[in-house]
């Protein structure tokens, strides 16, 4: 609130924190200045006139730094210019003219509070990775009849009853998304987004942007970007999933532990605790351990996240599960491809499917079903069309897993041969996206992130 008139804070703040929203007041452009960058705030309330300037130049300066925050700007003046609230001055911002009356600004302030809301939205669409079918997974009830997935499931709602950081560790492929996503869908912050980040380049200036925001206090950083708000600060009412986070920075792993244990994004004299704090849940790979008796990844902020700890297990000691998985699968699969009627899965093929090993575990098994929907000639699915057949010492995929190449590498040689399939079938990018049930642009990510254009 930047107004040069104490009776005016007086008048207005104390109703706008009865409504739970904290205030900070500011009498001159030089306090505001100090202060944006200090709290930057959901919404500012901009007096036109100020003892040192213009309020109405101030919040188009302002925007330039602090593009995230609403802007209300009050005058006196009837004749000043009432494009300012529309764009023309690079500025969208509320006019409010006096006289006006507490209910009034109230309103508009509720109204700032929305729009900032919808866009923390946005972020959380643009941050989230998980598909329907991780949605499916997390939203239900996972009862599934195989002993390890009893106890991971008792672990989950102890993990799902407060809001204590969570480390799900597993190897690739296992479901550690879909564990994620069910501890926030059945936690108090359900009704909050999920925002995802992956460590994986986070020692990149713009992942760490991406992360902790960008702190310069000038009108433009030292990269010359704006200041934003990074997820941590987005993601307050919400959750944030950290994959891969044994490969987070060390600089990363340092504030990390700082935010988790004081809410304060930079330096405490810079910035202050945050009022909401997201729900921290991480993954990361079983070696992550070994990482942090190495002294590689901070040993207090790995005690910090696992407050909670649950272990995805693989499918090979699940296999009474896979029954189960493959119906649920195939219904969702048949359902983003068009396909009116699931097909059957024969005897043979299930007992295919329980007998392998799968080294890529759920993602594999998915990569497999999708495979066999596209290459599949009749109405029962057969292990030809999964890519499996019989071999010495149990069942074996066409593509043969080296150790060596590690667990990734596996899996995108699975999802490069699923979309050549696609690609072949259907004779354009266009079709084969649809084919697949995605659309094109969606295709052309997938295929730049294997090597395939």
């Amino acid at each position: 609130m930047v107004d040069d008139q104490p009776v005016f804070h007086d008048l207005v703040v104390p109703p706008i924190e009865q409504r739970g929203h904290t205030v900070y007041k500011a009498f001159t452009v030089a306090e505001a200045r100090e202060k944006m960058a200090k709290f930057y705030p959901d919404v500012v309330l901009m007096d036109r006139v100020l003892p040192d300037g213009d309020g109405a130049e101030l919040v188009t300066e302002l925007k330039e730094i602090y593009p995230d925050s609403e802007y209300l700007v009050i005058t006196g003046e009837p004749t000043f210019d009432s494009a300012f609230s529309t764009g023309r001055h690079g500025v969208a911002a509320y006019l409010l003219k006096k006289p006006i009356d507490q209910n009034q600004i109230l309103l508009a302030i509720e109204k700032g509070i929305t729009a900032r809301s919808m866009a923390d939205e946005a972020v959380a669409l643009q941050a989230k990775s998980g598909d329907r079918m991780t949605y499916h997974f997390a939203s239900g009830e996972l009862d599934y009849p195989s002993p390890k997935m009893r106890r991971v499931t008792g672990h989950l709602r102890s993990a799902a009853a407060d809001l204590e950081p969570v480390l799900i560790t597993g190897e690739a492929g296992s479901g550690r998304q879909i564990l994620a996503w069910w501890i926030h869908l059945h936690s108090a912050r359900a009704e909050g987004n999920v925002f995802e980040f992956d460590c994986l380049a986070s020692d990149n200036g713009d992942s760490r942007a991406k992360l902790l925001g960008s702190l310069g206090t000038g009108k433009q950083d030292q990269t010359g970007k704006r200041r934003q708000r990074g997820l941590l600060s987005v993601a307050g009412h919400g959750t944030l999933f950290l994959r891969n986070v044994e490969l987070l920075a060390v600089e990363l792993q340092v504030r990390l532990r700082i935010f988790i244990q004081t809410g304060v994004l930079a330096d405490s004299g810079h910035r202050r605790p945050l009022e909401s704090r997201p729900r921290i849940i991480a993954s990361a790979d079983r070696g992550i351990s070994k990482l942090v008796r190495n002294g590689m990844f901070d040993a207090e902020l790995y005690e910090m996240l696992c407050a909670h700890r649950v272990v995805a297990p693989a499918l090979r000691e699940r296999r009474e599960d896979i029954p189960r998985l493959v119906k649920e699968m195939l219904e969702l699969l048949c359902s983003d491809l068009g396909i009116d009627e699931p097909p059957t899965i024969s005897g043979r093929t299930l007992s295919g499917l329980e007998d392998y090993g799968f080294p890529g575990n759920l993602l594999e098994l998915r990569l497999a079903l999708e495979r066999a929907l596209i290459v599949s000639q009749g109405p029962t699915l057969e292990p030809a069309d999964l890519g499996i057949a019989p071999a010495a010492g149990g069942w074996k995929l066409d593509e043969k897993f080296d150790p060596r190449e590690g667990l990734s590498v596996f899996l995108q040689r699975i999802e490069r041969g699923v979309i050549e399939e696609a690609l072949n079938k259907a004779g354009s990018r266009s079709a084969a996206a649809e084919l697949l049930g995605i659309d094109r642009h969606q295709l052309r990510r997938r295929m730049l992130a294997i090597g395939l254009d």
